[in-house]
Parts: C-alpha cells; structure tokens; sequence
C-alpha cells in the first residue's frame, strides 16, 4: 500500500460498510460479578450486536468505549459482531454550519472523531482506515472494586512532597462500615511510601505526605524514578478489591505571558520549582495505520532519548497515543505536551459537538493523568490562527467555545494540577487586539509561543534570525531520504529527477498530482539545495547528500540559536522524528528507521552541556556554552580549522548551572568559508561540535570533504566510508 501510487488504490474503500465478526466463551459469572465488552479502539461510526441483537453504538475512534455485556449473553459460545460504516457517508448527515472551516481535503473531517490527518495533510496521504485497531476484550468486575483512581503532586522538595488523591470505589459492604483505602509506592531501589484513609463514603479526595521523595525530573536534569503504586480497597484489615498504577512526584508548570511587548516576553515551564530548557520534537503518527503505532513505540522512544530530548509534542492531528508511550516517556524523563485531536480547522460550536469534544476529553484525560512525563494539555494545533488570512475578520478565536470554556472546564474538573494552553499557538485577547491596532498586523511578533516556519528560505534568514518568540513549538527543514530508503518506496524508473514526477509527489503526500495544494513540497527541496550550495544537482546522489546537508544544518542552527538566548526563549521542538509513512519530508528519520544527517547533528547540538558558535557581529563570532543541567561545569575548549587543523581559540571558563553564556569570541571575516571543529571538556566529560561559518553558496565537493572531517571527529576514528554509506549509516 505505501509504494508508488497503490496508496490512491484505497480512494474508493472510505465509502465500503464494513463487518467484523468473532466468536468467544461466555465463562459462568460468579455471584456478585458483572460483565463488560471494552473496545480500546473502533475506528469509527459502528453498531455492535451480540447473538444478532444490537446493544450498542459508537462515534469516536479516538477513545476506548466500555459495554455492560447485553441480557441476551449466554454461558458458552457467543456471536459478537461490529458493523462499520463509511465515515463519508456519515459525515454527509451531519449538519454544518457556514462558521466551520478546514482546509479542502479536510472539510469532511469536521463532525467525525478520527485523527485529522487520515483526511490527507501535508505529512500523511489521505488514507481513511476502518476498523478495530486496539484491543477488544471482555472483563468481569467483582462486588468490590476501585473504579478511579488520580494521583498529582501538589507540592514537591528534596525533603517532602503532598500529593493529591482523588478515588471512587464500588462496595457491597453494608453503610461501607470499617472500609479504608490504603496506597503504598514503591520504586525498584525498594524506596517506598505509604498513605491510609478511612471511608465514609464511596467517592472522596485527601492529600498525604510523602517524606524524602525522590523526584520525577527531565532528561539531561536528573533521575526520572517512576513509583509503583497499588491501591487496596481494606475491609476490617483485609483486602477485597486492588487497583495498580504508576506515578511519578513532580511538580510542572507553564510560566507564560499573554502577548511579547517592547521587552519581549516568556514561555518556559518550571519542575519542581527549577526552570528546565525544553529540547525535544513534534511526535506525529507513527504509522499512518494506527493499530501498528504501538510496535514503534519502543525504538521511536529510544532515539529521543539518544537525542538527549526531554519533550515531545504530541500533535493534534494525531490520535491519542496508548498506555505504553506514556509508561516509556515516563522512564525515559521526557515530558509530554498533549494537544487535543483538532487542528488547523474551525469545527463546530453546537451543543451537539460540544458534549462530543467534552465526553472524548474526559476520557483521554482520566486515561493518562497519572503519567508524569504528561506537563500540558493544549486545546489544539492552529486553530487560532486558521485560516491565517481571516483573524482580523469574523472569527474570533477567543470566541472558540471548544478551547476556552469546554476543555478549561474538563481540566479543571479531572485534573486541576495540570497547565492548559487554549491553542498552539496562542492568540489571547490582549494579543490579537494588539495586532489589530498595527498598520500591519503581524502576529508573529506579538506571539510568545509560535510555530516558526517562515517562508522556509535561506534557514539563517532574517526571518529565522530575529525570531522574537519565547518558546518554538514548530519549527524544520526539508531532508531527502538515502536512496536505500527511496528504493523501498518508489518505482525503479521513477527514482530520478523528482520533478514533474508522479510518485515524488505522491510521497509528498499530494494525492492530487501536480495541481495539488502540497505538490510544492517537492519543488521546497530543490529550492533549499539551491539557497545552501548555488547549484541543482544533476543525480539523485548529490541531489540526496545535499539535502541532507542542508536539512541538517538548518536544524542544527534552529536548536543552536534557541540555546544562545537562553532564558529569553524557553525552549525549541523541532519537526519530527520520524515519518508514519514513506514520503519526503522533514522528519529526521525516515519511516524504515533510516536516520538522516540531521538526527547526528542534533545529538551534537542537544549535547546537556553543548558549545556552539553564534553569527558574525563585528568581525568576530561568540563562543556559546549552554549548560541544561543543576551543576556548574568547569570547561576546557579549543576551536581548530576543520581542514588545516590550526588552532584557532582555547580557553577555560565556568558556566554557571542552568544558563548559557558567551564565553569566548573568534575574530572571523564575513567573506571566509571554513568548517569550525569544536572540541571540549566540561567536568571531565568529552563533547564536539562544528559550525560552518560564511555565506552561502558553498562549494558541494567542499562540503563533501567536511562532512567526512565531522563524522571522524563525532565518531573519534577514522571513517573509510563513502558518503552514502555515512549518510545511510
């Protein structure tokens, strides 16, 4: 399906009904036990019926949906069968009003909960799924259980900690004489705490105290210890009913001003009271077939951790991800900012929708809040600035019904320990009025949080240069894929040139040839090969290695740049990982797990404790040492001519915990061109880095012989590779 054109070939199924049909053994309930059907994930409009009986519906593939088990269940076999429809066709009933808005593929997407992206955008094909795509399973509750359970921190040192716990329970003991709820912590060090409350009733909330806790931190600022907590329903000292969970102690949150004036603004997130510098990526689908997400979890969450990331943004055109990334974003210290599945869309404001929005929102909220890596909930992706060109218009994103009354009143009610942001980015009142009132309008000067894509020229533009934002949320550059990767994907005689070319397009995710809205994409690689090295290549070899470079160090700038002006930004997410389907993008990974040249340019520069050189002032670039951890490090560095190996600059200083400063500065003409290796030492551990300084256009055979130079020195031996084979490496 994901090679050449065949993904077209699955146009025609989004109008088919589909049906899926099982039998199973009905086991003999015991006394006091109830049956329920849980379908973890339905992909979308379905019926279900058992025996031939219907006993059930459903209209949101984004959320598990729970089913007493109907009367007409018998002990031994049984007959469970879901009906699915087309979502076209049902989104043909529903009613729109002239207020709703989406991009032209996407118009039909508004009424129906699946993932955005399935409708087509410019990272996924249009490719319109059904059917069951997580877990389908019957479990039995007893007379006595816990049915909810919520942990948060409510205040967190070295010292001490209290936590919030809100719980439900279900009981047959009679006027819930002699109940308690009893909590007890363990980490695998065999640190534990313990909490015990008395019931009076069968709902409540208490908060405890935990002494000496060891605390949850982000990647690169210290542990991330995960507690296993089981929760035991206690009758007169026995237990009679038990639920497990996990929790870390932590406390987040979101530091942040409405609109940058004059002096500029803030964006940062605060843990534990401590400031921590966000580095991380957007996480997109990992497959554009949503039942196979789960087995790339594993290996997609290694490399964020290999890339020294502690944040992903999970991005709302995606669903919402299972159990078992949020369990690995845990242990791993990464944090989750979680966008609600809208984007780039105005959908719709009844009262309908809005029940829809608020019954999908409890359930992924009450689903994943005991997770510690999760730090925000954001309303959605872009919907307050879409479409762009109508904000001074008649859609008022403060007007947004959705973001700033139903899911504010979610949060508030489920998990009111948590950060909300009505929308990423965030248009407030006091921004959009502000904007209005200039000749101009220009929002991305007043935005303190903002995806900064620019006209994605030159990527050290002035655009890219002066970016005013506190926090980038968004932000990357197109990379070609090795040709290994290529191959798997597109049709021998295909493979060159990429213009005019059906399949090229097709894997730009236009499914519309060249007239279509995203068949630019391809043209945008050629375009930023020319801006860096002045030429077209004329083979898929150059063509491969020249983007690469290009995404590469794009991408390294971006990240290099944000950690210079520390803490007047808070943090950089770059876009992406990796890809969900085969196609050319800027994703750093392709889908086969091919990693770019970007990804070891990211390494280098997403080093805890990183040196980078800034931009020519004055005929001299500064040294820059970021520190992203609690400890002052003591730093040796030397700077050498990549080529000739003279040396250039070396120094001593201390860089003070948690801050970037300019250590150093390196006399440099503006008309030189010169690979810059970066070598040093900071508290007895070794770092690299390299900048290239000077203006483009730069030689393709020079920086064919630099790249080389950087892989020896990132690798610390000497690589008789070819090109492709470092790029495929």
């Amino acid at each position: 399906l994901y090679f050449g054109n065949n993904v077209k070939l699955a146009k025609k199924y989004e109008f088919y009904h589909w049906r899926y049909t099982i039998k199973f053994d009905m086991p003999e309930l015991k006394k006091g036990e109830t049956a329920y059907l849980n379908f973890e994930g339905v992909d979308c409009v379905a019926d279900y019926f058992l025996n031939g009986v219907k006993f059930a519906n459903s209209k949101n593939a984004l959320i598990g949906h729970r089913f007493a088990l109907p009367q007409n269940a018998k002990t031994g076999e049984n007959v469970l069968e879901i009906e699915i429809y087309s979502p076209v066709i049902f989104a043909e009933s529903n009613n729109n009003d002239v207020y709703d808005m989406a991009f032209g593929t996407n118009y039909e997407s508004l009424t129906v909960r699946k993932a955005p992206h399935m409708y087509g955008w410019d990272i996924m094909p249009l490719l319109l799924s059904a059917g069951v795509w997580r877990g389908v399973y019957l479990e039995t509750e007893s007379e006595n259980e816990i049915t909810e359970l919520y942990l948060s921190t409510v205040t967190a040192s070295e010292t001490s900690a209290r936590i919030a716990c809100a719980f439900s329970v279900k009981t047959s003991v009679p006027y819930y004489e002699g109940l308690s709820l009893r909590l007890t912590g363990r980490l695998s060090g065999g640190r534990v705490f313990n909490a015990e409350q008395k019931l009076n009733f069968i709902k409540g909330n208490f908060v405890f105290g935990v002494n000496s806790p060891e605390l949850w931190w982000p990647r690169g600022y210290g542990k991330s210890p995960v507690y296993d907590v089981t929760a035991e329903l206690i009758k007169d000292g026995e237990t009679i009913a038990e639920r497990r969970t996990t929790f870390g102690i932590r406390t987040v949150k979101l530091i942040r001003t409405d609109y940058l004036d004059e002096y500029g603004g803030d964006f940062h997130f605060e843990v534990n009271g401590k400031k921590v510098f966000c580095r991380g990526t957007n996480w997109v689908p990992l497959d554009a077939l949503h039942s196979r997400d789960s087995l790339r979890y594993a290996p997609a969450i290694d490399m964020c951790a290999d890339l020294n990331c502690n944040m992903v943004r999970c991005w709302g055109g995606n669903v919402y991800e299972g159990d078992g990334f949020f369990d690995l974003c845990d242990k791993n210290g990464i944090m989750v900012w979680q966008d609600f599945a809208m984007a780039c869309a105005f959908y719709p404001q009844s009262n309908e929708f809005a029940k829809v929005i608020e019954e999908e929102a409890t359930a992924v909220v009450k689903r994943i809040r005991n997770h510690p890596s999760v730090v925000l909930w954001s309303g959605d992706n872009e919907c307050d600035i879409f479409p762009f060109f109508d904000l001074f218009g008649t859609h008022d994103p403060n007007k947004n019904r959705l973001t700033r009354e139903v899911l504010p009143s979610v949060i508030k009610r489920h998990d009111p320990y948590r950060a909300y942001l009505p929308s990423s980015p965030y248009v407030s009142e006091k921004a959009l009025n502000m904007a209005k009132k200039q000749a101009a309008p220009d929002l991305d000067s007043l935005m303190p949080e903002y995806h900064s894509w620019g006209a994605r020229d030159y990527f050290k533009s002035p655009y890219y240069k002066n970016l005013r934002c506190a926090f980038i949320s968004e932000t990357g550059y197109h990379g070609c894929n090795d040709k290994k990767s290529i191959e798997s994907f597109i049709s021998k005689n295909k493979l060159w040139p990429p213009e005019h070319n059906d399949e090229w397009i097709t894997h730009a995710t236009e499914m519309n040839g060249e007239s279509g809205s995203y068949a630019y994409r391809i043209g945008l690689m050629g375009r930023q090969i020319y801006e860096l090295f002045g030429v077209r290549p004329d083979n898929l070899d150059d063509y491969i290695f020249a983007s690469q470079v290009s995404q590469a160090e794009a991408d390294k700038f971006f990240i290099e740049n944000s950690r210079q002006k520390k803490w007047a930004r808070g943090g950089i997410i770059w876009w992406n990982l990796i890809d969900g389907w085969p196609q050319f993008s800027d994703a750093v990974v392709s889908y086969d797990f091919h990693k770019k040249l970007a990804y070891h340019y990211i390494k280098q520069s997403q080093q805890s404790v990183m040196l980078s050189l800034g931009e020519p002032r004055d005929w001299a670039v500064g040294l820059y040492i970021a520190n992203d951890t609690f400890t002052e490090q003591d730093v040796d560095y030397e700077v050498f001519d990549g080529e000739s190996g003279e040396k250039l600059l070396s120094g001593k200083a201390k860089a003070p915990e948690n801050q970037t400063i300019q250590a150093d500065l390196l006399n440099l003409s503006w008309s030189e061109q010169r690979l810059l290796i970066i070598r040093w030492t900071a508290n007895g551990k070794k770092g690299v880095n390299h900048y290239i300084h000077g203006s483009p256009a730069f030689s393709l055979e020079k920086m064919k012989r630099w790249v080389q130079i950087i892989a020896k020195e990132v690798d610390g031996k000497d690589l008789n590779y070819t090109l492709s084979q470092i790029l495929l490496k």
